[in-house]
């Protein structure tokens, strides 16, 4: 495909972090084999209205580079997608939107609201970087395009686990004591001020503890005279704003990342985080709770109370997860298998929805990705796979997943949507080097389909990102369809491994990866 990415928002010589995830998710297009042009505001100010010269210039060339591509995508509600419609009505290239927090909360004004709900009319989708943001997005506009929800994708390779101390060494910060990072603008969204207070008493137990704030902005000043207040000016780092490559060396310097904002949409510097093996402590107000784990590698804590958040730091600090259990839980959200479902979404907009993967019902599948145990499609493929577990098994029914369970494990759980009904679920649930596959269910009507199949594929894709050497399993005897799918993917037999003990209606496999 010939792709235009559209944004008001991307790295430019004086801002080599501007939007940097809308050029991180280009460059993985491109690496997809697509042609990727880019329009693009490369400088900040303005704001969404801007002025005749920042927009009019980005339209002007928008609509140049529109009639050289296959397909617009748009970055940012408005006024981007303003222009993106007037390029389709224009040129008659059709264009998708990704929406990504500020851009939704603008939508809070009249006349950005008015002027979004318009532009959408002609729009092929919409994708959200998070369930939150959809839920936002559809307070403000009605109707909707199609909604896909994929956030921006970590890049695995340039995120990885690193040596603390030379990462220390290398940006001259101390070896020794606990040092919290947080990664972002110094703004009142952001809150950096209740994670002063929170480190000021984390110092009760941890009396070396520092923190580091990466970012710049209008409260930077607060922020150094709190410090001073609270005399902690030597325990607090405020290296600025910095470049994307120079983020990464001081998430390896950290013990844990807080992202305490008083709203986050979804925080991608969480997945950061947690790729690079650093546990993470975020904001229950937003998205980050659908990427970040309540347990293990993360934290969750309601926004602005510091006793709330120096106790969920502290207790990060006291218990420090394994680096690959954190790996695991950014590995569903990679950035190359963002790239593809992104891709996915632009190509249903140039040629319509795909129809080369058809359930026996006749529905395309349009994807298999990752889910909450307690959404509502994934707890009534639970109920439904109970259900079946206890008619083929009526002398006793196998373990049946229990979400808020699985969820505390840090699994991943996968869904495949065949039309936007999910029919299919299974769960990859981390024991250090190994991995269990758990759940594996289709429902009657997608079977045959080889979903099975593409479901296994995505769990083992994720257990490599995670850096899982070996996959085991247990299936029924009474389950053949099950047994030979596995067979078939390379799975062998083995004795019962921990967690089971042998039963004759079990049969233990395992698969190196």
């Amino acid at each position: 495909m010939r792709i235009l990415v559209l944004t008001n928002m991307y790295p430019g010589p004086r801002d080599p972090d501007f939007g940097a995830f809308v050029k991180h998710m280009g460059d993985a297009l491109r690496e997809r084999g697509n042609a990727v042009e880019v329009a693009a505001i490369d400088a900040r100010g303005g704001g969404p209205l801007g002025g005749p010269g920042k927009y009019g210039g980005l339209a002007r060339r928008a609509l140049v580079a529109a009639r050289r591509c296959d397909v617009i995508y748009a970055h940012f509600l408005f006024p981007t997608a303003a222009i993106a419609a007037a390029a389709r009505r224009l040129t008659g290239v059709p264009w998708v939107v990704t929406a990504h927090g500020q851009d939704v909360a603008n939508l809070e004004r009249p006349v950005v609201r008015r002027a979004t709900q318009r532009a959408l009319r002609s729009c092929s989708a919409v994708i959200a970087v998070s369930r939150y943001l959809e839920a936002r997005m559809r307070t403000y506009l009605d109707p909707l395009p199609p909604v896909e929800v994929i956030n921006m994708g970590v890049d695995v390779t340039r995120f990885v686990p690193g040596d603390r101390d030379a990462a220390r060494r290398e940006l001259g910060v101390s070896p020794f004591g606990p040092l919290v990072l947080a990664v972002g603008g110094l703004t009142r969204r952001k809150d950096p001020l209740t994670l002063l207070q929170a480190v000021a008493r984390l110092r009760e137990d941890h009396p070396d503890v520092r923190v580091a704030f990466v970012g710049d902005g209008p409260l930077a000043a607060a922020v150094d005279a709190g410090a001073e207040s609270l005399g902690m000016a030597r325990h607090v780092i405020r290296p600025g704003a910095l470049a994307h490559d120079r983020v990464a060396t001081w998430i390896q310097a950290c013990d844990v990342l807080s992202m305490d904002s008083r709203v986050e949409p979804l925080g991608v510097v969480a997945l950061e985080a947690l790729a690079s093996g650093r546990p993470v402590v975020a904001t229950a107000r937003g998205g980050a709770h659908e990427v970040v784990p309540t347990r293990g590698p993360g934290r969750i804590v309601e926004p602005g109370d510091p006793a709330l958040l120096a106790a969920a730091l502290g207790d990060v600090l006291a218990d420090q997860p394994d680096p690959m259990d954190c790996r695991a839980a950014a590995a569903p959200h990679r950035l190359a298998r963002q790239a593809e479902r992104v891709e996915a979404v632009l190509m249903r907009a140039l040629t319509g929805p795909e129809d080369d993967t058809l359930t026996p019902r006749g529905r395309p599948v349009a994807v298999v990705g990752q889910e909450p145990p307690d959404h509502p499609d994934v707890l009534r493929l639970m109920e439904e796979s109970a259900a079946f577990n206890a008619a083929t098994y009526p002398d006793g029914t196998p373990p049946v997943l229990d979400p808020a369970a699985l969820e505390a494990t840090g699994a991943t759980l996968l869904v495949a949507r065949s039309g936007g009904a999910a029919v299919g679920c299974a769960a990859l649930v981390p024991h250090g080097t190994w991995g269990e596959v758990r759940g594996m269910y289709v429902e009657p009507g997608g079977r045959g389909a080889g979903l099975g199949r593409r479901l296994l594929d995505a769990l083992e894709a994720v257990a490599r990102d995670a850096g899982i050497g070996t996959l085991r399993l247990e299936a029924g005897t009474r389950q053949p369809e099950a047994l030979a799918l596995y067979e078939a993917a390379g799975y062998i037999r083995r004795d019962a491994f921990e967690g089971y003990a042998p039963d004759p209606r079990s049969v233990f496999m395992e698969k190196p990866l």
